[in-house]
């Protein structure tokens, strides 16, 4: 008989999703039409900043014209009271704000006011780095507008690996428990993860709760659909009483130890 701490350890069966953490959406702040694709086909590899496609849209062109007009304006107010001055450099600001808005940089936004020349597209740059991993066919010359979906980049640099645990298993697999993963793909080798969080409820068919465990996947070779075995470490009872198994007379309806009185 000894104290020790009792450990459980609990298998189960998971599949690699994108974590949904690291997916951002390509979207558009305004209406118009689109035009030089630059990026084609789900897989490709993008970087922050890199321009997806060109976008022409008559609003920006507008108020491109907009903003040199204010700035001639304001040239023409030199020497006016100090109350149109400010009227006229605000008519720029307002300008401005509004290219911001639509997603003009300020590079973009000096550099048109030095040529004094209107950019008939604007660039659609890449929110982040990763895959593309979903693309609007036949996306050149498409017309689109505010908050249509384009495209989806995922950063795949950590996935998920969602798994299935009964209910019984659920009280010893909490948020930051580690987990040992392998997949049959890379055999003799294992990966290691973390418990992200379990879902809050549970599903009606399978009397199931999901789990979700980070999975880095540094070198890329992961990918999202990949099955794989877990296995969960965790303790059952904590400096619990015990006895070997062996020692327990099992009856059916209870569980007996006979102690020694000698």
């Amino acid at each position: 008989v000894e104290r020790l701490d009792l450990d459980r350890s609990i298998r189960a069966v998971g599949s690699l999703v994108y974590d949904p953490q690291r997916v951002v959406t390509v979207t558009t702040k305004t209406s118009g039409w689109v035009e030089s694709v630059a990026v084609h086909h789900v897989g490709e590899s993008v970087r922050r900043g890199q321009v997806l496609f060109e976008l022409y849209a008559p609003e920006l062109v507008q108020t491109q014209e907009e903003l040199l007009a204010a700035l001639a304006f304001v040239d023409e107010m030199e020497g006016a009271p100090e109350s149109a001055r400010r009227g006229a450099e605000a008519l720029v600001e307002s300008a401005r704000q509004r290219l911001a808005t639509w997603d003009f940089d300020p590079r973009q936004i000096a550099a048109l006011e030095d040529r004094q020349e209107v950019f008939r597209t604007l660039p659609v740059r890449s929110p982040a780095s990763g895959v593309l991993v979903e693309h609007t066919p036949g996306l050149e010359g498409m017309s689109v507008r505010p908050g249509l979906e384009l495209a989806q980049i995922a950063d795949l640099s950590t996935l998920w690996l969602t798994v299935d645990l009964f209910e019984d298993q659920v009280a010893s697999v909490g948020e930051g428990a580690r987990a040992t993963i392998d997949f049959p793909y890379f055999p003799g080798e294992s990966f290691e993860g973390v418990v992200r969080y379990l879902e809050p409820s549970v599903a009606a068919t399978t009397r199931t709760v999901r789990a979700h465990v980070d999975v880095p996947n540094r070198d890329g070779r992961l990918r999202r659909g990949m099955f794989a075995t877990v296995l969960f470490e965790s303790v059952a009872a904590p400096d619990a009483l015990a006895v070997p198994s062996q020692a327990v007379l099992r009856t059916g309806r209870r569980d007996l130890v006979v102690v020694a009185l000698g």
